[in-house]
């Protein structure tokens, strides 16, 4: 990434492609060879003022406001006339080209008779500069010519939209997912000095499982000298507490405490440790033996790492419902980390597996009580401290919901304390000291929020109207081939697993079905949200624990 010496850093190429996306859409009003002359002379004007800046190490924009703040607010306001235009029926060469012009003269206007103040803030958010206004400019730009090539018609955009989400994902996600699983697969293990480790684990009505996962936290390959087992039953109301207990010893350590909630608990057994890493672990999930140390290889690689994900899989595959949650983890969940990854930004470690360095994690305060998806909530504390986040190799297994209503009361929770911890850190959004959050992280997980359901209802409303109107040409055209596409790329993601091609089959259900079904959630979630219905964590079903009661009532 070219970076202007001695200031923050700001994408030379993002703020070119910004100013190119305004020409685009003027081929709405004029022909394509009368834009051609201003993209060029702008492209020109830009870089010019690249090159000058680049030769004098000074701001070399000639406008008294550092070039990328140029481009912010001359941007709105060109947007802003072009719409007053339209809206009265007067777009002409002409008018687009006033638009411009008082574009640049408002930012003048700004530079010249703003006070010192407004210069200096303007100024200490240049590096929100190139990122807002690339994504505001090519929505900009999406919006204009999808409208110009299809008509304005809603559904058309929502399938168009559909395809640029659909682009973005196998042109880019995966790649850069590729990339790091390759980059991961050849760190070299933890070598002495080993730091200690403390594992953490939370545990609420764990009877049946909490026993396992010590098991497989002990049976790792780290060396036990330099590892702690903290559990911390949190109230439980069944024998989680006495189970636990049974495998007390040096290494154990076994707490009982009210019921507080998770990150009550978490916190509590931060308190009752000591270790330079701190590895957090549900109770109903089991390491594999090389678990560990490939979190603490990641630490040890780089010491700007602040937080490692784990490689979550679903465990029970026994019924359709759970093989399409092992889909997707693996094509959906686990992919997007590590593409994240790639950026030291990945947004969400899972409370599954979630290694932290000590440091790290008090610097960010531990986990907070004010959302239900703490994971989330400490994982942007700790990027917004300055640390960077990383996807790990260090797989563990969890059990998957079984039924539709435990996966639905489990989506709803991830969902609603989704919104919730994007509204407590929408900050970020302008904040451009926070990095790569700032940059890709959180704003994909704004659109991912707020934006994918209104894109999700258009298209999927217009892939059926266009099926019912032309149903074959539609199934030949669009469907098959998505699917094809869908299917080969979710081959590439198993074998770069190692997983099951059993799997594979199920990948139309997977796109064709439950996807509808999360989005659908996502949807209910987000107007609950937004009416204040407190979310509280419910009792999911475990096979293990129904087994039990079943044994008990015979």
């Amino acid at each position: 990434m070219t970076r202007f010496p001695g200031r923050p850093s700001v994408d030379v190429a993002t703020i070119a492609l910004a100013l190119v996306f305004i020409f685009p859409a003027l081929t709405l009003v004029v022909p394509g060879w009368v834009t051609a002359i201003p993209a060029v002379a702008a492209i020109c004007f830009v870089f010019a003022l690249i090159g000058s800046h680049l030769r004098s190490g000074k701001s070399g924009d000639g406008w008294s406001l550092p070039l990328p703040v140029w481009i912010l607010v001359s941007m709105p306001i060109f947007w802003l006339v072009s719409l007053l235009v339209a809206a009265t029926g007067s777009l002409s060469p002409a008018s687009v080209a006033l638009g411009a012009v008082i574009a640049v003269a408002g930012v003048h206007l700004i530079g010249a008779l703003g006070s010192a103040d407004l210069r200096q803030w303007l100024a200490a958010r240049r590096d929100v500069t190139g990122w807002l206004l690339g994504y505001l400019a090519l929505c900009s730009t999406v919006v204009f010519g999808v409208a110009y090539f299809t008509t304005a018609s809603p559904f058309r955009l929502g399938v168009f939209a559909g395809f640029v989400v659909l682009a973005i994902y196998l042109w880019l996600v995966v790649p850069l997912a590729t990339i790091e699983h390759c980059r991961r697969r050849s760190l070299p293990d933890p070598e002495p000095p080993y730091p200690t480790v403390s594992v953490i684990v939370p545990a609420y009505n764990e009877e049946g499982y909490v026993g396992e996962c010590i098991e497989s936290i002990l049976d790792t390959t780290y060396p036990t000298d330099r590892l702690e087992v903290v559990v911390v039953d949190d109230g439980s109301e069944d024998g989680t507490f006495q189970e636990a207990t049974q495998h007390r010893s040096e290494t154990v350590s076994v707490y009982h405490k009210d019921n507080g909630g998770k990150y009550s608990a978490l916190n509590f057994g931060l308190l009752c440790s000591s270790g330079d890493i701190v590895v957090c672990v549900d109770a109903d999930s089991r390491l594999l033996p090389d678990s560990l140390s490939s979190v603490v290889a990641e630490f040890q690689a780089d010491p700007d790492v602040g937080a490692i994900a784990g490689n979550v899989k679903v465990e029970n595959r026994s019924g359709l419902l759970t093989r399409l949650q092992a889909i997707e983890y693996l094509v959906g969940i686990n992919t997007y980390r590590r593409a994240f990854s790639w950026f030291g930004a990945v947004p969400i470690v899972p409370g599954c597996l979630s290694g932290f360095r000590r440091e790290a994690l008090e610097g960010a305060s531990g986990y907070d009580p004010d959302t239900v998806t703490e994971d989330f909530d400490l994982t942007v504390k700790v990027l917004k401290c300055g640390w960077t986040v990383r996807q790990s190799e260090a797989a563990v297994l969890t059990e998957a919901p079984f039924t539709l209503r435990d996966l639905y009361r489990q989506r709803r929770r991830w969902f609603t304390g989704a919104v919730e911890t994007l509204l407590k850190h929408r900050g970020v959004l302008f904040d451009g000291t926070t990095g790569n959050l700032h940059r890709f992280s959180f704003p994909f997980y704004v659109l991912r929020v707020f934006l994918t359901p209104v894109i999700a209802v258009l298209m999927y409303v217009g892939v059926a109207l266009a099926v019912l109107a032309r149903p074959y040409e539609t199934l030949l055209l669009t469907v098959l081939p998505l699917l094809g596409i869908a299917s080969l790329y979710a081959l590439l993601v198993i074998r770069m697993e190692d997983e099951s091609l059993w799997l594979l089959p199920y990948v139309v259900v997977y796109v064709v079905g439950f996807k509808q079904f999360l989005e659908g959630t996502l949807v209910v979630s987000l107007v609950r949200a937004f009416v204040s219905e407190d979310y509280e964590w419910g009792d999911v079903r475990r096979a293990a624990q129904l087994d039990e009661f079943a044994t008990d009532g015979d």
